[in-house]
């Protein structure tokens, strides 16, 4: 028996129409299936990143908090020559650094950069303060003090703005979702 594509057509129509639609529907369940598997993916993605920048701001705010504590006109300047102090400093530091470099992996580069930026502005500013310790220790109070405070001043400033321009980065690439593949 020899069938043809005319005899499928309009003899056995019924049943080619049914293998069609049965064909169709498995290619169709296997594309929602890998829809679904990268949609997954991309919230599971958004959620780490997400959380891993709030590490990262979390660490951020604790060492600025630090840094704020010396421009308090309260603040008993000799503190920052305890090793207890300094190594608090240090300590925060190290966070803000580890968290750093987690997230990076999670950031674009422009985006990155601006982390960079906050992170390097901290450094320095806890280079300042080690500079000042020991120039306290040897007896510069007055001038190191008053150039230590203005330094935190405009990094702080500077890091505020930075900021604000990694918040608008941020709630872009909420939306803006990164290409996975399976």
């Amino acid at each position: 028996m020899n069938i043809t594509l005319r005899d499928l057509l309009t003899t056995y129509w019924a049943q080619t129409v049914l293998a069609v639609a049965a064909v169709a529907y498995l290619i169709k369940r296997i594309l929602d299936e890998r829809s679904k598997k990268i949609a997954i993916k991309q919230e599971l993605f958004q959620q780490k990143r997400n959380a891993i920048v709030m590490q990262f701001l979390d660490a951020y705010i604790e060492l600025q908090k630090l840094y704020r504590q010396i421009l308090n006109p309260s603040f008993d300047i000799q503190t920052i020559t305890s090793k207890d102090y300094l190594l608090k400093v240090d300590e925060k530091f190290e966070e803000l650094y580890a968290a750093y470099f987690r997230f990076r992996i999670f950031v674009d580069q422009m985006e990155q950069t601006r982390y960079s930026d906050l992170v390097t502005a901290m450094r320095n500013i806890l280079v300042e303060i080690n500079k000042t310790s020991k120039a306290m220790v040897t007896g510069d109070n007055e001038t190191t003090v008053a150039g230590l405070q203005k330094y935190i001043s405009e990094r702080l400033k500077e890091n505020n703005e930075n900021l604000k321009v990694i918040g608008k980065l941020f709630r872009d690439n909420a939306d803006k979702g990164y290409p996975l593949t399976l």
